[in-house]
């Protein structure tokens, strides 16, 4: 029985240190690449937010759906990070098609805006002016799936808590 005990504890250590670790740059980022790398990174407020899960979670930390045809146009992609304390949830969404090349705002509301909602630990945030910030959408492939973009905006929360999420960047296969 003890060698039981020591053989599932042995694998239990061996799986959490055996996964792989995120190629990142200079800053601790995921390199802004446009192949379907599955990579989300930004700074929060000069920390370095890659999504992760706790160990146990099922699923990837990095969710994205897209349609340029159809009755559900738009992009919606959420980056959750579990793992860490204090978690984050970064999520953007369009209702309409996207255009590689193209620069959008990040808004609550509006014509041709990608909408951002933020949540952390400490609550919710939002882009109300004079918040603001941009996502660009870098690579729009979709005979490969692929979407990558870089993004940046200020939110705040209820008590005018403000937020800084600089650097982004994310590569993700549809």
């Amino acid at each position: 029985m003890k060698s039981l005990i020591l053989i599932c504890l042995a694998y239990i250590l061996m799986s959490e240190g055996c996964q792989k670790k995120p190629v990142v740059d200079a800053i601790g980022l995921p390199p802004p690449t446009q192949i379907g790398a599955n990579t989300f990174g930004a700074l929060i407020n000069g920390q370095v937010f890659i999504p992760q899960r706790k160990f146990g979670e099922n699923g990837s930390p990095i969710s994205l759906s897209y349609f340029a045809t159809g009755p559900y146009i738009g992009l919606t992609l959420v980056a959750t990070d579990t793992k860490n304390s204090p978690y984050y949830l970064i999520t953007f969404h369009s209702s309409s098609a996207l255009v590689e090349g193209q620069t959008y705002p990040l808004q609550a509301t509006g014509a041709n805006v990608i909408s951002t909602g933020f949540t952390s630990a400490a609550g919710n945030y939002t882009i109300a002016p004079p918040m603001s910030g941009q996502l660009t959408i870098t690579k729009l492939d979709l005979a490969n799936n692929i979407i990558s973009g870089t993004f940046f905006f200020s939110a705040i929360d209820a008590n005018n808590n403000k937020m800084d999420v600089a650097d982004g960047r994310f590569d993700v296969k549809i």
